[in-house]
């Protein structure tokens, strides 16, 4: 005769063996979880690379050619079109961010609590005013947005300047600066 102790396992054998299965599994699904959000970090740092890299072009590549197109504020007085500081700047260019080359057009960034703005408007009918209100486009967000003007200082020597006023006409470089990033933009329309 058997005894009932050998037919099966007890209950306590049972408990221990559920609480190791828990163990296991609770293991694998941390582990789990701990590589899914090394992979969302890593995509939103890619991501965040990408729309950098994205606005870096898109402003070499128009700012490049920013035109330095006179308008009339009086009947007997002209102004060149571009001016700027250090959170915002407007100019011409050829270059559109929805259709790409083609007619001139007015180009304006700026920036407002990390948002990096973008606008444009043709120039048919545009009149340039003292205080524009901001575009209204948000390309990104960066902690950090800046711009510099490279032009001369009150003896006529090269230096970088924080405001760039309308009818100075074009500068020699525009130097931007995106959260740790800095680039230099050579203007090719003087």
């Amino acid at each position: 005769m058997r005894s009932r102790t050998e037919d099966g396992f007890t209950l306590v054998e049972v408990m221990v063996s559920l609480v190791i299965m828990l163990m296991v599994v609770t293991v694998a699904f941390s582990g789990l979880r701990i590589g899914l959000n090394a992979w969302e970090r890593g995509g939103r740092t890619v991501d965040q690379m990408d729309r950098r890299e994205t606005v870096e072009r898109l402003i070499q590549r128009q700012l490049a050619v920013a035109y330095p197109t006179s308008f009339k504020i009086k009947p007997d007085q002209s102004i060149i079109m571009f001016r700027g500081s250090s959170e915002r700047l407007e100019f011409v260019s050829d270059y559109s961010l929805e259709s790409g080359p083609g007619d001139f057009r007015k180009i304006d960034y700026a920036a407002d609590s990390g948002r990096f703005l973008y606008g444009e408007k043709g120039l048919f009918g545009y009149i340039a005013e003292e205080n524009e209100a901001l575009p209204e486009r948000t390309l990104a967000t960066f902690s950090r947005v800046a711009f510099e003007f490279l032009g001369k200082d009150q003896q006529g020597n090269p230096a970088w300047i924080n405001e760039w006023k309308l009818g100075n006409g074009v500068p020699l470089s525009v130097q931007v600066h995106l959260d740790d990033d800095t680039f230099v933009v050579r203007m090719v329309n003087q």
